[in-house]
């Protein structure tokens, strides 16, 4: 990862951009139904180049608030933790222009430039103030750098917060198309992270879940 952006990156998603709409909307621009608002979108809206079920060591939680949705949001934690949790990703192969685009959209800038150098040295890199401006290193496939990014201070600086049912259908449609998962399956990884863990119980999501795609089912 000399110079500029590289011409292709994995970027690996945990969160809502798990949901491969919810994904394409960073890339095209448009709101996604439920949404609070449009997303701008890259400046080259190609669609990715591959997409693959993946899973991390770092640990998922939720905290902060949505914009779009309302509710704590996803993110990872800078370091395993001892129980050895794994979080369940998704990767999408697009370029470094698209990586810096879609940074930018979640911390609300015009634009983001990466220190590519940095990331490819030291695996990880601050790019800004915002609440997803570490851009993390998680691997490599196929000769192609694996890169995320989440807050720049770890978990335990983060007050967590519970997330909502419409970032958590986000999040469920996309463990579900990319993972295969069931769900029961899916429920019951969502409500114990750390955040979502005591403000919803399985059964209380699923049953929420149900209601929420009833909501956007036209009759």
């Amino acid at each position: 990862m000399r110079g500029g952006p590289p011409a292709l990156v994995w970027y690996v998603s945990y969160g809502s951009n798990l949901h491969r709409a919810r994904f394409l909307s960073y890339l095209e621009g448009g709101r996604m139904p439920g949404g609070r608002r449009a997303d701008r979108g890259c400046r080259d809206t190609s669609p990715p180049r591959a997409d693959a079920a993946l899973d991390l060591a770092l640990p998922l939680y939720f905290s902060g608030e949505s914009r779009v949705w309302g509710g704590g949001v996803a993110f990872l934690d800078h370091e395993p933790h001892a129980g050895g949790e794994r979080t369940y990703a998704r990767g999408y192969v697009i370029t470094g222009e698209q990586f810096e685009d879609l940074v930018a959209q979640e911390s609300k800038r015009d634009h983001v430039a990466i220190d590519w150098d940095a990331l490819g040295r030291d695996g990880r890199v601050s790019v800004g103030p915002g609440r997803y401006d570490l851009a993390v290193v998680v691997g490599e496939r196929g000769d192609l750098p694996m890169v995320t990014f989440t807050h720049p201070a770890p978990m335990a600086a983060n007050p967590t917060a519970a997330p909502v049912v419409g970032y958590l259908h986000m999040l469920a449609e996309g463990l579900r198309d990319a993972h295969g998962l069931d769900d029961a399956t899916v429920a019951d990884y969502l409500v114990r992270r750390p955040g979502a863990r005591g403000a919803w119980t399985a059964a209380a999501l699923l049953d929420a879940l149900e209601a929420w795609v009833a909501g956007l089912t036209p009759t």
